[in-house]
Parts: C-alpha cells; structure tokens; sequence
C-alpha cells in the first residue's frame, strides 16, 4: 500500500539564516578536524601499492554519490536521534585514536561520523539512499599495519603450503621447509609481498564497488565477500606454484622483474574472473527471497513529513565538531622536560659496555621513522675484546600522534627488503623485573641478523604495539606524559649473537629507563 508523502522541497531546503550558518561552521571545522586526516590518506593511497586500491574505491564512492543524489528529492528530512549515539561513537573513536596515536581510529572515525551525521539529521531513509557510497568510504580505509603484518605471516605459509601441494600434484618434486621451496635446480623463498595479502584486500575492494554498482541484495553481497578468501588463497598459491616453475625451467630470473609481474598480473585477471563468474552462477540460482524483498522495497514509500528541527540537529552536529576541533589543536599535553637529549643520558659506556657513533640516518629513513630524537650506535663488550658487537636504535618522540608515531619493524622492514624468518616473545631479566620483549630473525639476500625489539616508556617496557598504544592511551586519559621510545638491538643470526643481544638488553634497559626518568625531573 502507498502511503503519501510530504517531499515539498521548500521544507526540505529551507533551513533558515541560522541553519546556513551552522551548515558554514560544520564545514569549517570539519576541515580543520580532517583535512590533515585526509592529506595523510590520499598520500598512503598513492605511494604504497598495498593501498593503491583506496583511490579506486574512493572515485566509486564519489561517483555513486553524484548519482543518487536525486534518490533524495523526494525523501522527508526525519532525523533520529540513535544518529546521535553514532555520532558519540565516532567521538570516541577520533579522541581514542589521537590519544593512542593510532591514525587507523582517527580514518575510521571520518566515515562514522558521516554516516551519524546524515542518520541524525536526516534519518534512515538517507541512510539507505546512500548506503552504497558509504560502505565503499569504510572500504576505502588500508587495514592498520599492525594487523596486515599479524595476517601476512601466516598467508606465506599457506601460500608456500598450497604451491607445495600443486607441483607434487602435477610430478615435480619438491620439497617445502616453511616459506622455502626448494626443486631440482632452485631453491624459492616465498616473500611476504607474494604472501597473496594484496590480492585478498584488492578482490575485497573490487567486490565492494561492483556490488554497489550493480545494487546487489546484501546476502549476494555477502557470499561473495566470503568467495574472495578461497579465491585469494588458491589463485595466489597457483601462482607461486607456476613461478617455481618457470624459474627452475628458465633461471632465477623468471621469479622476479617482468615475468614475476606478469604472473601476478595474470593470477589477478584469473582470480577476478572466477569472482564473478561465481556471482553469474548465484544469479542463476538466487532465492526467491532475494526477488520478493526488492519487489517490496520497489513499491514501499518512505511515510511522514520532514522533520522542522533540521537546523537545530546541524546545530548541534557542528556544535560536536567545533569542540572536537578545538579539544584537537588546544588540549593540555604533559610534556617531559626539553632537555637533555636521549643522546646525551644515554652514556657511551656502562657496565662493560663501549659504545661509538654510528653513521646518520638515511633520510628517508628519517622521515618514514619521524622521531623527535634518533640515537644509533655500535656497543661491543670490553671483556671480550670487542668481538661481541651489537646495533642500537632508540628513536625517541617527546609528542606520538597519529601519523608520527612508534610502530613495529614488522611493519617496515618487509619495504626494506627484509623477510622475517622467525618472530617470538622472550623474557628479559633486567634490574629487578621481568619483561618481555620481541625476537626476530630477518634476511636479505642471504644476510641474516637477530634482532630484539621493545618499546619503553616511563615504567614499563612493552613487546607488543597493541598493548603499547593503549599505555600511550591511558597516559593520555590521565594527564601523563606519552613520550616513550622503540629501541632495537642486533646483531648476527648466531648463536653468539644472540646470547650478545640478551646481554647487552638486560644492561640497556635499566639504563635507558633512567634516561627518561631524568628526562622527567
């Protein structure tokens, strides 16, 4: 049954000189709130290839939402006021990411504070005209990188597992020690840039704008979500497989420059099709359902009148942002004391430990790390003649914020070129505490370093970046200083060399723990 509807555009649009105003505000400081936000997005998604995906999705997004703009002209402004718990979370969302300097929150609040905002003014009939560009802004957001690294690993392994299975299948002998393949004459490492996490996310992607264009039914929508993951999966150990292959039939070459791109490309082309070939098959057998639902949803009008407190809703939705925008740029942050510098109350020497300076930073290295102080240096141990030598880093920020703060070497060292063969906790005795810190085992081209890596603030040394972020969180909350430090120490994959790193780590800590505690008097 029809029921009538009130869609006179002058209601509609007609907001008054304080609505204009509000409206004028809102935008202004939302683009104080996000334009840095923003800025940092659309310069990941052109210079990483693992989010180049987020400007493709991002257009779709743009164009969708030029095309259903009509959709609107005859829906009723009816706001809800569970937009406003939305919004609240959205809130949330941006303070809990500056505070713990995680700039994946900070993204994500964007899209949820839009989606509050057009649930609270305008109500849900909105919503569901624009559901379609809005889920593609959440689409469009690159997974945080803490997460990507913590799925990667295990993605190589089951792309090493699965190319392993498809050689013996087909009679070449191999034999598969972890991410290693090794044939009759090459032996492979399966890397984490062929671990099939881009194809994953970049399938995902595309499923998410084809559904959108095309209005699929949620539950196709779904189905085919779930398809992407054994697709990924198979095509992207196909691919190792067919990569072995080539290179043990025309040397090591085939397995990198052209002919590794080219086999990606085409595994890509191949996995795509089989997405939506699988999705012409669901068209075929659709539920019955599926049709009665848009059947209904075709002839069912949206009931009531629009809402007259439009204006005073886009009051109270710019009143929310202003104070987010002025809470952002004015809020009191404990600082620690400006000096001396860590270089300065970090000795050369302590214990039987003696240190030199180390050749500065690249400075690209530099700007990726975005410390406020970087300490580098060689440490070997007097008593032995200084045949046992370590590496040390300690980048330093007074201030971590989202964009510029401390994250794992397990999320940049893969861009360096180096794969991470082994990773696991140990437990550090220092002073008069335990902690536990992060051990690595990396490689590049046949050269391989131990590796210990912990982050330390005032009190406490922390091996895992989740639980780091939430210190820094909680500090915030309180009124604490948040400075804090990521030190790493190495030295080579021998048994000597990490019996070197745990030493020299159970000297450092105390040391470097007393180096901020004078940065804080």
């Amino acid at each position: 049954m029809a029921v009538s509807l009130d869609a006179s555009p002058r209601l509609r649009r007609s907001c008054g000189v304080s609505g204009w105003i509000a409206a004028a505000i809102t935008a202004l400081a939302a683009a104080i709130l996000y334009i840095p936000v923003l800025s940092g997005l659309f310069s990941q998604w052109a210079t990483d290839d693992d989010a180049a995906y987020g400007l493709i999705v991002a257009g779709a997004a743009a164009l969708l939402f030029i095309q259903r703009r009509s959709r609107l002209a005859g829906v009723p402004l009816r706001g809800s006021r569970a937009g406003g718990l939305l919004l609240a979370c959205a809130s949330a969302l941006y303070v809990v990411g500056t505070l713990a300097a995680d700039v994946f929150l900070v993204r994500l609040s964007l899209p949820v504070f839009i989606v509050g905002s057009i649930w609270f003014m305008a109500g849900v009939a909105h919503l569901r005209a624009l559901a379609a560009p809005l889920a593609l802004c959440f689409v469009a957001i690159p997974l945080p990188s803490a997460l990507v690294t913590e799925i990667t690993m295990p993605l190589q392994l089951m792309a090493s597992q699965c190319a392993a299975a498809i050689l013996s299948l087909v009679g070449v002998p191999v034999v598969r020690d972890g991410n290693v393949l090794t044939l009759k004459y090459i032996t492979l490492e399966v890397a984490q840039a062929c671990s099939g996490m881009r194809s994953l996310v970049t399938l995902s992607a595309l499923v998410a704008v084809y559904a959108s264009m095309r209005e699929l039914p949620l539950r196709r929508v779904a189905l085919l979500a779930m398809a992407t993951v054994p697709v990924a999966l198979l095509g992207n150990g196909l691919r190792v497989a067919v990569t072995a292959l080539l290179a043990s039939r025309l040397g090591a070459d085939a397995a990198r420059g052209p002919v590794h791109d080219l086999t990606g490309w085409i595994a890509f082309i191949l996995m795509a099709f089989a997405i939506f070939r699988s999705e012409s098959i669901l068209n075929r057998f659709r539920v019955r359902s599926e049709c009665v639902q848009s059947e209904v949803m075709g002839r069912l009008k949206v009931a009531g009148r629009t809402d007259r407190s439009f204006s005073t809703r886009l009051g109270a939705v710019a009143a929310l942002i202003v104070a987010l925008a002025a809470w952002t740029h004015a809020r009191p942050i404990a600082w620690p004391a400006t000096s001396p510098a860590v270089a300065s109350v970090i000795p050369l020497a302590f214990g039987d430990w003696a240190g030199r300076e180390a050749p500065p930073l690249d400075p690209e290295v530099a700007r990726i790390l975005a410390a406020d102080e970087y300490v580098h240096r060689f440490y070997g141990l007097r008593s032995t003649k200084f045949e046992q030598r370590v590496e040390m880093d300690v980048a330093y920020y007074a201030k971590p914020q989202a964009g510029a703060a401390m994250h794992s070497p397990l999320n940049c060292l893969p861009g360096n070129g180096w794969q991470v063969i082994e990773t696991r906790r140990t437990p550090i005795h220092a002073g008069a505490a335990t902690w536990d810190v992060r051990r690595l085992v990396v490689d590049r081209k046949g050269y391989r370093i131990a590796m210990a890596y912990w982050f330390q603030n005032r009190g406490a040394v922390v091996g895992n970046e989740f639980h780091q972020r939430f210190r820094l969180l909680t500090n915030g909350l309180q009124g604490r200083p948040t400075d804090a430090a990521l030190v790493r120490v190495m030295a080579l994959d021998t048994p000597a060399g990490h019996r070197t790193i745990d030493a020299f780590t159970r000297e450092l800590i105390p040391t470097l723990a007393r180096a901020l505690g004078v940065r804080a008097n």
